[in-house]
């Protein structure tokens, strides 16, 4: 299974002695082209502690999914699981990206700008 892979290649050639030359991390990216918009996040994971199968966005399409998700999944799951969202290649998103629209086109809430900054803070 490729996510195991994963895990297994982040655990591999992480240097865990004391001079530290490369550090790895479990990770994958979550890409969707909604419209022509390229919206991708490497979603980044703080330790091995992750979910079972990433998220990907087949069965969340939408940001909101995705942070709903890995709420879910990872941040309130009791695992120790942290995770962060980096939004990139914003350039041809078409500013679906940093909109101050949520993905139905309604105006952010101060709760969905929150969850935005809590997984998306870069």
């Amino acid at each position: 299974m490729t996510w195991g892979e994963i895990q297994d290649a982040a655990e591999e050639f992480y240097d865990r002695t004391s001079t530290c030359n490369f550090t790895t991390f479990v990770a994958y990216e979550w890409s969707g082209n909604t419209s022509l918009n390229n919206l991708h996040r490497n979603v980044i994971f703080r330790n091995s502690n992750v979910p079972a199968l990433p998220i990907s966005y087949y069965e969340q399409w939408k940001p909101e999914g995705l942070w709903a998700e890995l709420k879910s999944q990872c941040i309130d799951a009791g695992t120790g699981c942290d995770v962060l969202a980096i939004p990139h290649n914003s350039n041809i998103g078409r500013d679906g990206m940093f909109s101050r629209k949520d993905s139905d086109g309604l105006a952010l809430t101060a709760q969905q700008a929150s969850t935005r900054a809590f997984f998306e803070p870069i």
